[in-house]
């Protein structure tokens, strides 16, 4: 018996040895469970691995070769470095790879570093090729045929498809050492701003400060608003809940896009004497599956205030039915680019499906309590309720004066009558 317990107590001993240990800064991360079943597809690479959690999965090995094709046009640029230059780059920063990395990743050195140096230098030559023409192969398939083009684009934006940033900046810095790619400190992120057409002054000037942890990372920066206007002042009391549009429309509420040069940032709403002003989002066939991808991030990092998570929510509340769509859509406060509003409808309504929300810091809870008390005055509903019901045509503008005059003039007939029979 004592032998027997020697041997487990071993083996138990065997396995917390070779347990690895938590990473010390992760910034890519596996998307919770919770989340991918609402929509698996939505996390999953159409056609290229980047990075080692989706490498070596079957259908995506086909892009292996056109990633051995754009380190042979990446090794070109500078024919002071060769291929093991890069190697030890690479190398040298290995584990600050894995510890950016939340899951453990069980591959070897060589085998990590051969993954993160094709990947990198395939997403470098690619963004190069895609900012200048001129370098592009007129055979490459990822730039002839449309639909490669745009799965490479959504697949780069997936929390599982992610490379640190810094791997990417090191290399591309030891290579454009000419500065033939654009010269300064900030010239791969200007070079990535392009590709996702997303040049702005005030990322770089943000980015000067804090460093880019990955694409998803970058791309969540727009969803960020640049203020504290609307400082949350919830709390666990509090219920995340607005009437959807359709409702609030018929309780008076008025909508309007107030897209323009000050507004920067979707989570730019205002509530205001009965008028809502929202920017337009634009949804398209890759909208879910990229606010899928930063709602996950946002989700597994720390911080008090989850942005795009709490403008998704909104949203969710808005739209319950087709109709509010429609109704969205007709104010220009939805760019319905997938041809029908039962569409809208499910991406939002997926979309705020398992998001887990911190109601002492929800973004728009100031907002939510001054719509609900404006839809919840009986005034505004009586009011909105009369101007529907008579004046929402001329004709019945008409109608109701005419009424009112008929009215007046029978009331001073009645006075004249009752005047006439006293004297």
């Amino acid at each position: 018996m004592d032998i027997t317990d020697d041997k487990l107590v071993n083996s138990i001993k065997e396995t917390l040895n070779s347990t690895p240990p938590f990473s010390s800064e992760p910034c890519i991360y596996s998307v919770p469970d919770t989340l991918r079943w609402v929509n698996e597809e939505a996390y999953t690479p159409n056609i290229i691995s980047i990075g080692p959690l989706h490498y070596g999965k079957e259908r995506l090995r086909k892009m292996e070769v056109n990633k051995q094709r754009y380190l042979n046009d990446f090794l070109i640029h500078n024919p002071n470095l060769s291929l093991k230059d890069y190697v030890v780059i690479v190398r040298d920063m290995e584990d600050r790879t894995r510890n950016s990395y939340a899951e453990h990743i069980s591959f070897t050195s060589n085998e990590l570093v051969k993954i993160m140096l094709l990947d990198s230098c395939f997403l470098i030559e690619y963004f190069i090729k895609y900012k200048y023409r001129n370098l592009r192969n007129k055979d490459d398939p990822l730039f002839q045929i449309d639909i490669l083009r745009s799965d490479v684009k959504r697949d780069t934006v997936l929390i599982e498809n992610q490379l640190p940033f810094f791997i990417l900046e090191h290399l591309f810095n030891a290579m454009n050492v000419a500065g033939q790619f654009g010269a300064g400190n900030h010239s791969f992120l200007l070079l990535v701003l392009n590709f996702y057409g997303k040049c702005c002054q005030d990322v770089v000037l943000h980015f000067s400060t804090h460093q880019v942890r990955h694409f998803v990372d970058l791309l969540l920066y727009f969803y960020i608003p640049a203020d504290a206007r609307m400082e949350p002042k919830g709390n666990d009391e509090n219920r995340i809940y607005i009437p959807n549009a359709t409702a609030l429309h018929d309780a008076g509420v008025k909508f309007r896009n107030n897209t323009n040069s000050q507004v920067k940032c979707i989570l730019d709403v205002k509530f205001s004497n009965g008028m809502l002003e929202m920017p337009m989002i634009e949804v398209c066939d890759t909208t879910e599956s990229e606010l899928r991808n930063m709602i996950a991030f946002e989700q597994c990092i720390s911080g008090d205030t989850r942005y795009l998570s709490d403008y998704v929510t909104l949203m969710d509340c808005l739209i319950d039915t087709p109709n509010d769509a429609a109704l969205l859509r007709k104010y220009e406060i939805i760019n319905n680019m997938l041809g029908n509003n039962e569409a809208v409808k499910q991406v939002f309504n997926k979309l705020g499906k398992c998001i887990a929300l911190r109601k002492e810091s929800f973004y728009f809870s100031r907002l939510l309590e001054d719509v609900n008390a404006y839809y919840n005055t009986r005034w505004h509903v009586w009011k909105a309720t009369l101007t529907r019901n008579y004046f929402n045509s001329p004709w019945s503008i008409t109608s109701v004066i005419a009424a009112v005059i008929l009215l007046i003039l029978a009331f001073i007939q009645t006075v004249c009558s009752i005047g006439s029979l006293n004297r």
